[in-house]
């Protein structure tokens, strides 16, 4: 259960932050200093 919970969690904040990056990478495309910066 607490393995399962675990990815369960993983799997929501990979989420997040591909969405937030995506987001990002489609409003400023040319800023070369978003691909290094990491959401917190």
């Amino acid at each position: 259960m607490l393995i399962a919970t675990a990815a369960l969690v993983v799997a929501v904040v990979a989420g997040v932050i591909h969405e937030v990056r995506h987001d990002g990478l489609m409003r400023r495309p040319f800023d070369p200093t978003y691909n290094s910066r990491v959401p917190s």
